[in-house]
Parts: structure tokens; sequence; C-alpha cells
């Protein structure tokens, strides 16, 4: 084991402490470093039962870095402290920073947490080739739990390569990257060498697509009976009327209203980046190295569907004689009231970041380059339009007019109210970027947006 050692210290321009510090990761994950010294790979899938031990395990900060984290950590958090997620803050600020635990307040949402899974991923060399991307992200499935359940991904690396143009990426786990020796080969990338980019799933009180489905449009109302001409009995005087006649029958039978239009469904918020420490002990770098925080965008909100039309009114019968009596036309039917078209779905907030912490040579500070997005919302649905209102029908004719006033003698229905329209969808929520730490020292800060709608 000496001669592996002094091998690989050799190999890798890395100091004892280094090495001890690679190794301790890989021990607590119950790992062989026999193996990981020949070349192999170790991934190792465990769970952590307690709080104490994720913060022994996860962290690989000092006291002294501790302390000066827990100035800042929750700073800016303040919108969701009154959420879940300020539990959790909470939480990560005891994880990764000093911050005492507040066992009353959050012990029952910590122990429904625990114990946490973790994936501790090691390796002593690991090449990236040139414009390759090196995904490191924890999918639930590896667990087979929902896709909502955080994963702790704990990434050790003896040397990494980034040939040029290659680049790191983790998608919403809470990434904790400790690498011995970083060397960085080719130019100044605009994007970034090493991604945090928010979660493949979207939040919100359903699961699916991140956009909305759209809200089925309303069934038109059925068209209103024509009245109905009675069956005449007949004598040797002329037609008669039978004893069940009903003078109601000549009438037209109203349009039925059309149906509202469905809402839509609200847009899921964006995936989440969650928290990350990145320590880099030695950098080789041809450029600069950059650090990029991207939370995912907010779902669009479905549009409502359009209300549908209200049915047209029956005819009436027009007038007739028999021999009793002149029989008056029937009136026309009412026309049937629009459906109300449904309501566009709400945009969905921008996705939520949590702070990035970056430790690195001091030297080295000045060719760190970092950037975090705002999360960014959805488009709202737009809001149904109402349905049209049916038409009256025409009521029937008398059996004796003039041939100026035959319209004004007809009896029409009334013609039908049009749908109202739906109302577009609440706008979404710009979320504040992350905020990164660098050796420490907050190098990032934005305005809480959420605030602003």
């Amino acid at each position: 084991m000496k001669k592996e050692i002094s091998t690989v210290r050799s190999r890798l321009s890395i100091t004892n402490k280094q090495l001890r510090e690679f190794e301790a990761i890989a021990s607590d994950a119950g790992q062989d470093l026999s193996r990981l010294y020949e070349g192999e790979s170790q991934n190792t899938h465990y769970r952590i039962a307690s709080m104490q031990e994720a913060r022994r395990i996860l962290s690989q900060a000092t006291e002294a870095e501790r302390r000066k984290r827990s100035e800042t950590f929750l700073d800016g958090l303040e919108y969701r402290s009154r959420i879940p997620q300020g539990m959790h803050d909470r939480g990560e600020a005891y994880v990764f920073a000093d911050h005492p635990l507040e066992a009353e307040r959050d012990k029952g949402g910590h122990d429904n947490h625990l114990p946490i899974y973790v994936r501790t991923l090691s390796i002593l060399e690991k090449v990236v080739p040139a414009g390759g991307v090196w995904d490191l992200s924890v999918h639930p499935s590896e667990w087979g739990v929902d896709e909502r359940e955080e994963m702790y991904n704990v990434v050790n690396i003896g040397k990494l390569t980034l040939e040029a143009g290659a680049s790191i990426v983790v998608r919403g786990n809470a990434f904790i990257l400790t690498c011995q020796e970083l060397i960085k080969e080719g130019s100044f990338r605009t994007d970034y060498d090493i991604g945090i980019l928010g979660t493949l799933h979207g939040f919100g009180s359903r699961r699916g697509d991140y956009d909305g489905a759209h809200g089925k449009a309303g069934n038109d109302g059925s068209k209103g009976a024509d009245g109905r001409k009675p069956r005449l009995g007949s004598t040797f005087l002329g037609s008669v009327t039978d004893e069940f006649f009903s003078k109601d029958a000549l009438n037209g039978g109203d349009g039925n209203d059309g149906e509202a239009g469905a809402d839509g469904e609200p847009g899921l918020n964006g995936g989440a980046c969650r928290i990350a420490e990145i320590n880099l002990r030695c950098m080789t770098i041809q450029s600069p190295v950059t650090v990029g925080v991207i939370p995912g965008r907010g779902g669009n909100g479905g549009d409502g569907g359009n209300g549908g039309d209200g049915g047209n009114g029956g005819m009436g019968i027009d007038g007739f004689k028999t021999v009793e009596k002149l029989v008056p036309p029937g009136c026309g039917g009412n026309g049937g009231n629009g459906g109300k078209g449904g309501k566009g779905g709400r945009a969905g907030h921008g996705g939520i970041s949590s702070n990035v912490f970056l430790t690195v040579p001091e030297k080295a500070i000045e060719n760190i380059h970092y950037f975090s997005k705002k999360g960014q919302p959805g488009k709202a649905g737009k809001g149904g339009t109402g349905g049209k209102g049916g038409r009256v029908g025409k009521g029937g004719l008398p059996f004796t007019r003039s041939e100026n006033d035959e319209q004004a003698d007809r009896l029409d229905g009334t013609p039908g109210e049009p749908g109202k329209n739906g109302r577009d969808g609440r706008t979404g929520r710009v979320m504040p970027a992350a905020k990164i730490y660098v050796n420490n020292c907050l190098k990032t800060d934005s305005e809480p947006d959420y605030f602003s709608n």
C-alpha cells in the first residue's frame, strides 16, 4: 500500500493532506482503497440516518469555514422561511455551516427527511474528452423512489482533466464535489465548465409535463325541438282538434345552454438547483474556470377551453283553423346561453436555487468565473372565449294576416346570452438567483423578485 500511495502522489502531484482527504471520503462510503489505487472507480449508494452524521460526511468545510459561512448562509432566503423549504434551509445551515439545529421547530420535518439518500462516486483519475459532458447526476430511479426525493451526490476525484470544451454537470442534486487536482485545457468558455442545473422535473400540485394542458372546449348546446302540428280529426264540416290537443305543443323548445370550457392546467414550477459545495484543492488551467448555476424555467399555463355555443331555439308552428276555432301560432323557442370560457392556467414560477460554496486556492480566485441565473417563470394561459348565444326560434305565422304585418305577428323567442370569457391565468414569479460564495465570501447577490408579483 505504501508503494501504491507513493506512486499515486507522484502521478497526481498531490500532498499527503490531499491524499488523506480523498481516502477519508472514500472510507466514509465504505469503499475499497486498494481498488481505487488500481484505477477502478467506486460507486456506492447508502443512507445517512442522523443530522450529525450528515454534517460529518457531506461537508468538507473546516470549523473556521463553517463559522464564516454561518454569517450570511440564510441571508436572502427569508422569502421561503415559512414554507417547508425554510426547514430544509435551516437543516443545510447546520450540515454545511455552523448553525445550531432548531430541534423544536424542525425535528418533525427532519425526521421525515431522514435517512437521506447518498451516492458517493470515487475515482482517482478522470479525463473528460474534448467537447464531452460528464453528467454526474444521481437519479431517483437508482433508488426506486419518487422523482421529487432529494439525492445527495458526493463526488470524490483525485485528478480531473477537462480537455478543450469539456464540462461536468449535475442536475438537481445536492452536490458535494471534492477534486484534489483540476486540469483545464482549452480556452475560456462563455457557458460553463461546471454546470449546476435544475431538476429535470417541475414542482406543483400535479405531476407530468412542465406545461399545463389546455382546457377542453365545452360542447355546444343542442337545438330546441320545433313545435309539433297536432293530428286533426276530420268531420263532414272540416278539421277538428282531438281531446288531447295541447296548445303548448305548437311552441318551439328552448335551445340548451352551451357547456363551460374546462380550465387550463397550471404550469409546474421550474426545476430546482440544490445546494452545492465544490472544493478544488489544486488547479492547473489554461483559461479561467467558469461555474454556472441555472435553475429551470417555469412551465406555461394551459389555455382555458372555449365555451360551447348555445343551441338555437326551436321553430313555432303556424296557426291554423278548425271547425271550432282559429288556433294561434306557436311561439319560437329561446336560444340557449353560451358556455363560459375556462380560466387560463397559472404560469409556473421559476425554479428556486440554493447556495453554492466554491473553495479554491487563494491564488486561483482571479481565475474563477461564476454566474447564477434567476428562475424565470413560464407564460400564463389565456382564458377561453365564451360561447355564442343561440339564435331565436321563429314563431309561427297566424292563420289570417296581411302581407304587410307578416313578420310583426311572429312570436319569436329570446336570443341566448353569450358566455363570459374566462380570465387569463396568473403570472408566474421570478425567483432569486443562487448566491455563490468563493472561499466563503459572498460573490453574487440579487433582489428576491419573488415579492415583485
